[in-house]
């Protein structure tokens, strides 16, 4: 602090007077430093002061800043937890979007081994087409290869017309009796099957085969074949219609096949065979009655031995045929009624059937079952329900 020394000088000399020089400058100098520490305390009471109002806007300041602090922390816990949702929604769209990826890759995988597998089968089909075409024209160089035969035998049964018309009535009174005792079998077939089974399925009454199962067992052997008409020489379209009716045999016994790669030949040769021989009204064939006599004195190997072998063979062709259109009709009638009792599909309907078949078939194979099911299915379908092509 600067101290005057003219202030001094006039200040100090009343206590130098009074104390003399020492003591006045002691006391002197002891008032100046209380007269300085008050002047010091009063500014430090004004400093003080000013502290505590700065402390209290501090204060305030301090109660704002903690108040936004707390809003800004609120709004940080807000953005972190929709920070999480929209992580775990991202993750999900990730996941579900993986998953949509997995099942695209999967589906293009299954798409292209359809594709495949379609390809094979455009590929088989084409090729069996080729092989068809070719047992076609195979089939027509037989056929002309038979009409040529048929004429030569025609020229060969001119010339023996009398050995002919008697191996014809001896045939044709063989199938008489043959064809009787088909129908009372099969009468008595039926009438056992209606006894076992209420719940089969009937036949149309307007069906042939029906009119011909409603004869009674009693009826006299011949009955309504009487009315055929015999021909009276072994004419060209006799040896046609045994031709016929041995195609007819042949081709129906390959029911009894598992030949997959011969099916479809197969059955359009059945249908040509059963569609040509349900066009004839009349056998082809006629029989005398001496031959029954001595039919069993006949040398095996026999001309008339085998006629009448042949002739056999023709009759049970025909009771096969008879045999596969009522298992095919009543095996549809009893799909129909499972898809509507149960309220199935087709597919369902014809599992469940074979299922329910297979244990009195112990021998028969499933795959088999179906291919002989789907091949009577062609009979039932060539013929109708009603019985009629």
């Amino acid at each position: 602090m600067y101290i005057n020394s003219h202030m001094i000088e006039r200040e100090f000399l009343p206590f130098e007077r009074s104390f003399g020089t020492k003591i006045g400058m002691d006391i002197y100098f002891y008032f100046e430093y209380i007269r300085i520490l008050c002047k010091t305390m009063a500014d430090t009471q004004t400093t003080i002061a000013s502290l505590r109002e700065l402390n209290i806007k501090l204060t305030v300041e301090i109660t704002e800043i903690r108040k936004k602090y707390a809003k800004v922390e609120a709004e940080k816990a807000e953005l972190e937890v929709k920070n999480t949702e929209l992580l775990k929604r991202i993750m999900e769209e990730n996941s579900k979007r993986e998953a949509d990826h997995t099942k695209l890759k999967e589906d293009t995988t299954n798409l292209k081994t359809k594709n495949t597998e379609l390809e094979a089968e455009v590929a088989k089909l084409r090729h069996d087409i080729e092989e068809i075409k070719k047992k076609d024209q195979t089939i027509s160089n037989i056929q002309d290869a038979l009409s040529t035969e048929e004429i030569s035998s025609t020229s060969s049964d001119a010339s023996n017309s009398n050995n002919s018309n008697e191996l014809n009535n001896f045939l044709y009174e063989k199938n008489k009796e043959s064809i009787s005792n088909m129908i009372r079998e099969r009468n008595r077939e039926k009438k056992i099957q209606a006894q076992v089974s209420h719940n089969a399925s009937s036949v149309p009454a307007d069906s042939p085969c029906n009119k011909i199962l409603d004869t009674e067992a009693e009826e006299e052997p011949c009955g309504d074949l009487e009315k055929w008409s015999k021909p009276k020489s072994y004419d060209t379209k006799t040896v046609t219609n045994l031709s016929r009716s041995d195609n007819v045999s042949s081709e129906v016994s390959e029911l009894e096949q598992d030949d997959e790669n011969d099916e479809v030949d197969a059955i359009q040769i059945v249908e040509q065979g059963l569609m040509q021989e349900l066009s004839q009204n009349t056998p082809g064939v006629e029989i005398n009655e001496s031959y029954i006599q001595k039919f069993d004195n006949l040398v095996s190997g026999s001309a008339q031995s085998l006629s009448y072998l042949f002739n056999k063979a023709v009759i049970k062709g025909q009771e096969e045929i008879l045999c596969w259109y009522y298992y095919s009709l009543e095996f549809e009638n009893k799909v129909k009624s499972l898809i509507t009792d149960e309220n199935i599909k087709d597919k369902t309907a014809r599992t469940k059937l074979y299922k329910e078949m297979k244990p009195f078939l112990p021998r028969v194979t499933d795959s088999n079952l179906r291919k002989k099911t789907q091949r009577a299915r062609k009979i039932l379908k060539l013929f109708g329900e009603g019985g009629t092509m």
